[in-house]
């Protein structure tokens, strides 16, 4: 009877203690290290002949967006247009046309170049232009994975 109870006790508690934790955050895979973005980061320098612009970044005291220390929000950002509004380069929604409230990984940064602007990854990869569509970031208010690459603050 003990051994029973303690089945259906197991049976209840086991899916319950793992839905409580899908959606918390996706762990890294193990290739993700230092070089995936984990720890300190400036931005690569802007080209020469750049007008930097604004793009709202984490701060470096900023703790990560989760209580697990490399865990990235598994909630995919919409499908978002870069923009520029005020100097200020923002992400707006293809569906709905609204302003997202996002915050870039430290590092990141957006400029003019001839009057292109881009956002930039710190290693000066390119991230998007002006009325390109986005489609692969990661994290929520936090993004934290773009194209595939994580950017976990450090904790």
């Amino acid at each position: 009877m003990k051994s029973r109870r303690l089945l259906v006790s197991l049976l209840i508690a086991v899916p319950v203690s793992i839905s409580a934790c899908v959606g918390a955050g996706t762990p890294l895979p193990p290739s993700a290290s230092a070089s995936a973005g984990v720890g300190a980061r400036t931005a690569a320098p802007a080209p020469a002949g750049a007008l930097p612009l604004q793009l709202e970044t984490a701060a470096p005291e900023t703790p990560p967006p989760s209580s697990a220390p490399l865990a990235c929000n598994a909630s995919r950002v919409v499908p978002v247009r870069v923009t520029v509004l005020d100097q200020r380069v923002v992400l707006i929604t293809v569906a709905g046309g609204t302003k997202v409230d996002a915050i870039w990984p430290r590092g990141f940064a957006a400029w003019s170049v001839n009057g292109v602007v881009s956002i930039n990854a710190p290693d000066g990869s390119l991230v998007g232009r002006v009325g390109d569509i986005l489609t692969g970031l990661g994290g929520g208010e936090h993004i934290c994975e773009v194209n595939g690459k994580y950017y976990i603050p450090p904790g």
